[in-house]
């Protein structure tokens, strides 16, 4: 499983490397949110893109992802969601905070 988490991390790190070439906070919520699914399905090896946020968030705490992770996400996710899909004002701080997720599963991995 190492190779298969470092090999999702270098994908991440470049996909973020990618929405953040997006001049608008909004247009970097949807690349932002599928590069953290993306990252979760190849680093604990199960696809979470076609998962509901509580499957997923169920599937994390086997794993081991510590509550307070899973609830960041959550949050990081709900908010992606409310600027894809309702509109809603994107944090300018959406690409930091995906980076802050992907360490809290790496270091919950450790």
């Amino acid at each position: 499983p190492q190779a298969r988490r470092q090999a999702a991390s270098r994908r991440f790190r470049k996909a973020l490397r990618q929405a953040a070439r997006e001049t608008d906070a909004a247009a970097r919520a949807a690349p932002a949110s599928r590069a953290v699914l993306e990252f979760l399905s190849g680093f604990w090896g199960f696809e979470a893109a076609g998962m509901t946020q509580a499957q997923l968030e169920e599937r994390l705490r086997e794993a081991g992802l510590p509550a307070d992770a899973c609830a960041a996400l959550r949050e990081f996710l709900e908010s992606a969601d409310a600027v894809r899909f309702a509109g809603g004002r994107a944090p300018e701080d959406m690409l930091d905070r995906a980076r802050a997720l992907a360490r809290r599963v790496e270091e919950g991995a450790a």
